[in-house]
């Protein structure tokens, strides 16, 4: 597994929770040994479950049984600590990689109800390898670890679907951004919801443009018109030259022999301006036609624009919140479907299995949906886990749709 080493040096500088640097080295040497230890750990009490001895010494003397189940515990206790260790150590290292939060979901999983699965299915003596305290015993602990392992997971994947959202917030990037890419943002008269806004009431829309620009005037919006002042030196032009009936050029309010260059530009800005072909516009406004370019060509050219993009930032700045709110309260509000729904699964699971398995063809109920739907705490995670993997797609999906198809 390996660190981030990006997001390791940002945190070099700042720390990860407030943690100096030289901690956080201390904690990147030492967090292999723990990994090992944990992994050792596990390894022992399912290779005494496997091996049918951990059922063997619950069928056993006394004696055989009480020492077995004080091994079992002494060996749950370090497996706790060294587990707690590890994953906290784990969020520190790894809190910005949502790859590794899905890995150890997966992990959890596996542990939680792959070892049961396959046990179920694979072997027949699956029940006699489960039977007694000892195996009972095992069993709940590798059930404890899963959760702590699921709760770490949890938590960086929330970390990161809050990052998604905090950064898509901030902006776009405007390095890939062709139209607009040296603007600077104004102070521009806002809509009350930005998703709902014209290019006019943008940051990026330039003041000394606006009040003369035609898409201003007919308050429309340029991307609804196919050219802007981003992307079309026409519209450049009308807004920057302004009414015709400008006065002649005079120096001091006086006519003066000597005409500024300046003078001299406006005048011919007049007369480009007058050359340039219009179509009628909302509220009486004269839209410059443009390029001759065609419907796709000119929407790749929005795309390109720093001020549709914004546009577009601010129609998922309206959605992402909604979605991240709206989805887990979702998920409590209809717990109790959300339940039927996990049922519903496991059963498919336990269909699909009962077709492929070599012994036996009847169809029924594993002793894995019978844990899982008879324990409302396990029940519970797991529908936390679908939470998050479904808010998760929907967060994506938002960015799909706003920021790269940028409908």
């Amino acid at each position: 597994m390996k660190i981030n080493t990006v997001a390791r040096r940002d945190r070099e500088d700042n720390g990860s929770f407030g943690i100096p640097a030289n901690v956080i080295d201390t904690i990147t040497r030492v967090f292999p040994i723990f990994v090992g230890l944990t992994v050792l750990l596990a390894g022992y009490l399912i290779y005494g479950l496997l091996t049918g001895q951990l059922a063997t010494a619950s069928h056993s003397t006394h004696a055989e049984r009480l020492h077995a189940l004080t091994v079992v515990q002494q060996f749950s206790s370090y497996l706790n600590i060294s587990m707690i260790v590890t994953l906290i150590m784990t969020v520190i290292l790894f809190l910005d990689q949502e790859a590794v939060a899905w890995l150890l979901l997966t992990v959890a999983a596996l542990l939680a109800f792959g070892l049961n699965i396959g046990l179920d299915y694979v072997t027949a003596n699956a029940k006699q390898l489960t039977s007694g305290v000892v195996a009972d015993a095992t069993m709940h602990e590798l059930q404890n670890v899963a959760i702590m392992i699921a709760v770490a997971g949890g938590i960086i994947l929330l970390r990161n679907l809050w990052a998604r959202v905090m950064e898509a917030r901030q902006g776009v990037d405007l390095t890939a951004i062709k139209l607009g890419n040296d603007v600077k943002k104004e102070n521009t008269p806002r809509a009350l919801i930005g998703a709902t806004a014209k290019c006019w009431q943008l940051p990026y829309c330039r003041e000394q443009l606006r009040p003369n620009c035609p898409i201003y005037l007919g308050r429309t919006k340029c991307w609804k018109e196919g050219v802007g002042c981003m992307c079309e030196e026409q519209i450049m032009l009308v807004a920057m030259t302004g009414n015709s009936d400008q006065g002649k050029p005079t120096l001091g309010g006086q006519p003066s022999g000597f005409i500024p260059i300046s003078d001299l530009a406006i005048e011919q800005n007049i007369k480009d301006k007058a050359k340039i072909a219009t179509r009628p516009g909302p509220r009486g406004s004269r839209i410059p036609i443009g390029k001759p370019l065609t419907k796709k060509q000119k929407v790749q050219r929005c795309h390109n624009c720093i001020i549709f993009n914004d546009h577009q930032l601010q129609k998922y700045n309206l959605f992402s919140p909604l979605v991240t709110i709206s989805i887990p309260l979702f998920f409590v509000l209809n717990f109790s479907t959300a339940q039927g729904w996990l049922t519903s699964f496991l059963h498919g699971i336990d269909s699909f299995v009962a077709h492929i398995q070599f012994t036996g063809g009847s169809v029924g109920t594993s002793m894995i949906t019978t844990d899982i739907t008879g324990s409302i705490l396990i029940e519970g995670i797991l529908i936390f886990c679908m939470m998050l993997i479904t808010l998760s797609f929907a967060l994506r999906a938002l960015e799909y749709v706003f920021l790269t198809l940028k409908l």
